[in-house]
C-alpha cells in the first residue's frame, strides 16, 4: 500500500472530526426530541435554559398568566409540573372506569401538556410558546372540551364520594361562598377590641357580622364578592350602605343599633379579604361544583384551625388602614387578596390530587402563608372601618344633674362619661338649707352629699330636693317656698247648721291661703299658722315685714287678725283699721319686736260673729331684718278681740304638708 501524502492525511482527519461532531449533534437532537415526547418533558425559554416545574406546590409565590386562566374553565388541569402530571395520571388510573376511557383521558391530557408547555417568567406561570402563540392562549378542540368535561364531572363525583360535601337537587353544591361564621365573628370582634370598642359592643358587632349570610337577609349571597378586574360584585356597596347606617345611629348615641349595623357592614369587607370572593364568576378553575368544593375545603380548614393557626394573624394586625370611604376600602382589599386567587386555587386543587382525593391543607405552607397575610390585611382594613364609625369619639353616656331650688349639683351641666368610666357628683344646699333627698335615676339615695357613678354603661340622671334648716331662713316667700313645715290650726263655735272644717293651708295662684270653712248660726272662727326662724349668724332681728290680704267681711269690725313673735303680740287690727282695711286690698305690715336670733312667728285671724262659708287670709311673703334705732316693748296698736269664752270647742290641729 502506497503511503498517502501528509496533506491528505490531514484532510481525512479533519473530515473525520467534523463527521463525529455532526453525529453527536444529531444524536443530541434526537435524544431531546424523544425526551420531549415523554411525559416528563423539559420546557425551554427563548432567552435561557429550561426552567423545569417539578410541582406547582413547590414554587412558592406565583401567578398564572391570564392567557391561561382566561382560555378555558379547565385550565387548572393544565397548570401542572412534571410530578403533578404523574400524580394526576395515577389518580385517573384509580377510577372505576373501563381502561379504554381512562386511557383516552390520559392521552388527551398528555397531548395538551405537550402542546401547551409551561415555564416561569419571573413568578408568573406562562405558556412556553412564541409570543404570538402565547397570546392566543389555550385553544381546545371540541373533542378535547368533551373529554375534559367528562373528566371534570368524574372529579366532581370523586369529591362527593369523599363525604365532605353534598350536592343539592339542582346539581350545584349547597355550600355558599363565604368565610365561615366563626371567622367573620372573630375578625370583627377582635378588630373592634383593638380599636378600643367596649367588649359588649364588640360582641354585638361580631354576632351580627354573620347575619348577611342568613336566608332572608336583604342583600343575598351573590353580592358578597368583588372582582377588581371586572369591577363586578356589590360587596363595596353593601359595606358602605351598612356603615353609613351605623354612623347615623352612632351619632345619635343609639349604640346597640350602631354596632348591629356595623356588624353587617363588616361582613362585606371581610368577605373580599378572602381571595375566593374576588373573582368567582367564570374562571376560578374548574366546574361550579368543584369550585364550591375547593372553596368549602379552604374555609373549613381556616375554621377548624382558627385557634391554633390563624387567630394570631388577627391578634397581631399591627395597625389600622384608615378610610373615609368604606366603599373604596372594600375595593382596595379585594384588589389585595385577588392577587392570591389563582395560586390558592391551584394549591388547593393539587393538594387534593396529591392526597388521593382528600384535602390535607395543613401540610401546605404556602396556603397557610397566603391565608395569614389575607387575615392580617383584612383586620387592618377592619380596624379602619371601626375608626370610620367612631371618628366622633368613643362610646359614651350622659349623666344629667337636675337640682331643685335652694341648692346645686356639681358639675351643674350634663357630663359625657366613656363606657365603664366614672364620675362623682357633689350635692350642695344653699345657706339655710339642707339636703332632703337625692335621687339617682328616680330612686332615692337619701340625704347624701355626693354620689359616685362607676362603670357607667348607660345614661343616668341625678336630682336633689333641698329643705330649709329649721329656723334658718330669713324670709319666706310663699310663691317659691309653699307652706313647707308651717304648723297650723283652726277652730269655730256657735250653732252648726252644716259641715264645718279647716280650710287649707293651700296654694292658690301663687300665694298661700288658710282659714275655716264653716256653716254657723251666729258663731265665731279662729285660724292660726306658725313657724320658728333662726338667724344663722346668731345676730338676730328686730323687725318683720308681712305682705298679705284679708278678704272683706260684711261685719268688718268683727273681722280681725294679729301677729305674735315668741308669744308676744306685735300687731292686731280689724278691717276697720288700715292695714288690713275693709276693701280686700293687699297690705304690707311692718312691725318691730324685741331683738332675737330665734323667732317663732304666729299669724292668727278670725270672724265674730261668723256664719260661712270661708273665712281665710292670703299669705304672700314674710321677711326679717335688723333695723337700727328700733325698740319695742309693747304693742303699739292694741286690739280688742272677741271674748275668749265665746270661742268654744270643735277645734282642729295638724301640721302643714
Amino acid at each position: 500500500m502506497r503511503n498517502l501524502p501528509t496533506t491528505w492525511i490531514r484532510v481525512l482527519l479533519v473530515l473525520w472530526l467534523m463527521t463525529f461532531a455532526l453525529t453527536s449533534i444529531a444524536v443530541a437532537v434526537v435524544a431531546e426530541s424523544k425526551e420531549n415526547e415523554k411525559l416528563d418533558d423539559g420546557v425551554t425559554c427563548d432567552d435561557g435554559p429550561p426552567q423545569k416545574i417539578l410541582s406547582v406546590l413547590d414554587l412558592g409565590q406565583f401567578e398564572v398568566d391570564e392567557t391561561i386562566t382566561g382560555s378555558t374553565p379547565y385550565w387548572i388541569f393544565l397548570v401542572a409540573g412534571k410530578n403533578d402530571k404523574k400524580q394526576f395520571l395515577k389518580f385517573i388510573k384509580s377510577f372505576d372506569l373501563p381502561e379504554k376511557q381512562k386511557n383516552e383521558w390520559k392521552n388527551v391530557l398528555k397531548k395538551l401538556w405537550k402542546k401547551y408547555p409551561l415555564t416561569l417568567d419571573g413568578d408568573i406561570i406562562v405558556l412556553d410558546l412564541p409570543l404570538k402563540k402565547r397570546e392566543n392562549g389555550i385553544i381546545l378542540t371540541k373533542e378535547e372540551e368533551r373529554v375534559l368535561g367528562k373528566l371534570s364531572n368524574k372529579m366532581a363525583e370523586k369529591m362527593e364520594e369523599s363525604g365532605e360535601i353534598k350536592m343539592d337537587g339542582s346539581g350545584y353544591g349547597s355550600i355558599i361562598v363565604q368565610w365561615a361564621g366563626p371567622t367573620h365573628q372573630s375578625i370583627t370582634y377582635l378588630a373592634s377590641k383593638q380599636e378600643g370598642v367596649p367588649d359588649d359592643y364588640a360582641q354585638i358587632a361580631g354576632d351580627n357580622s354573620v347575619k348577611p349570610d342568613e336566608v332572608g337577609f336583604p342583600i343575598q349571597q351573590i353580592t358578597h364578592y368583588f372582582n377588581p378586574d371586572l369591577l363586578t360584585g356589590l360587596a363595596p356597596l353593601g359595606c358602605q350602605m351598612y356603615a353609613d347606617n351605623a354612623l347615623n345611629y352612632y351619632r345619635n348615641r343609639r349604640w346597640n343599633d350602631a354596632f348591629t349595623e356595623f356588624g353587617y357592614s363588616s361582613h362585606f369587607l371581610a368577605d373580599v379579604g378572602n381571595p375566593m370572593h374576588t373573582g368567582a364568576e367564570l374562571q376560578q378553575g374548574i366546574t361550579d361544583f368543584m369550585q364550591l368544593k375547593i372553596h368549602s375545603a379552604y374555609e373549613d380548614f381556616i375554621k377548624n384551625n382558627w385557634q391554633n393557626m390563624f387567630q394570631s394573624y388577627v391578634d397581631n394586625s399591627g395597625y389600622a388602614i384608615t378610610t373615609s370611604s368604606p366603599f373604596h376600602s372594600t375595593t382596595q382589599l379585594a384588589a389585595y387578596s385577588h392577587k392570591y386567587l389563582t395560586e390558592l386555587n391551584v394549591h388547593i386543587y393539587w393538594n387534593w390530587i396529591w392526597n388521593g382525593g382528600k384535602f390535607n391543607l395543613n401540610n401546605d405552607a404556602r396556603i397557610i402563608s397566603i391565608t395569614g397575610d389575607c387575615l392580617t390585611t383584612t383586620t387592618r382594613y377592619m380596624r379602619g372601618l371601626v375608626r370610620y364609625l367612631t371618628i366622633n369619639g368613643p362610646v359614651h353616656f350622659v349623666i344629667t344633674p337636675l337640682p331643685g331650688p335652694h341648692g346645686s349639683i356639681s358639675p351643674p351641666y350634663p357630663v359625657d362619661v366613656v363606657y365603664d368610666g366614672a364620675k362623682t357628683f357633689t350635692i350642695t344646699p344653699d345657706s339655710g338649707y339642707v339636703i332632703d333627698q337625692v335621687f339617682v335615676n328616680g330612686v332615692s339615695k337619701g340625704a347624701i352629699t355626693s354620689y359616685p357613678f362607676t362603670k357607667v354603661r348607660s345614661d343616668h340622671t341625678i336630682s336633689a330636693i333641698f329643705k330649709p334648716v329649721v329656723g334658718s331662713k330669713t324670709e319666706w316667700i310663699w310663691s317659691q317656698d309653699g307652706w313647707g313645715d308651717w304648723e297650723h290650726t283652726a277652730s269655730w263655735s256657735g250653732t252648726e247648721v252644716g259641715p264645718n272644717s279647716e280650710y287649707g293651708p293651700v296654694m292658690v295662684n301663687g300665694h298661700g291661703e288658710h282659714g275655716t270653712n264653716t256653716n254657723l248660726l251666729r258663731g265665731s272662727t279662729e285660724a292660726s299658722v306658725w313657724r320658728t326662724f333662726s338667724d344663722p349668724s346668731g345676730t338676730g332681728w328686730n323687725t318683720l315685714t308681712f305682705n298679705g290680704l284679708l278678704p272683706r267681711s260684711d261685719v268688718p269690725g268683727g273681722r280681725w287678725m294679729k301677729i305674735e313673735v315668741n308669744g308676744q303680740q306685735v300687731f292686731a287690727a280689724t278691717e276697720l283699721n288700715t292695714p288690713p282695711d275693709q276693701w280686700s286690698e293687699p297690705f304690707e305690715i311692718r312691725v318691730p319686736f324685741p331683738q332675737t336670733a330665734t323667732a317663732t312667728v304666729k299669724f292668727s285671724h278670725g270672724q265674730n260673729p261668723a256664719w260661712g262659708p270661708i273665712f281665710m287670709m292670703e299669705y304672700d311673703s314674710l321677711q326679717f331684718s335688723l333695723e337700727t334705732g328700733t325698740q319695742m316693748t309693747a304693742l303699739n296698736a292694741p286690739l280688742v278681740i272677741p271674748q275668749e269664752e265665746v270661742i268654744v270647742a270643735n277645734m282642729t290641729d295638724s301640721n302643714a304638708a
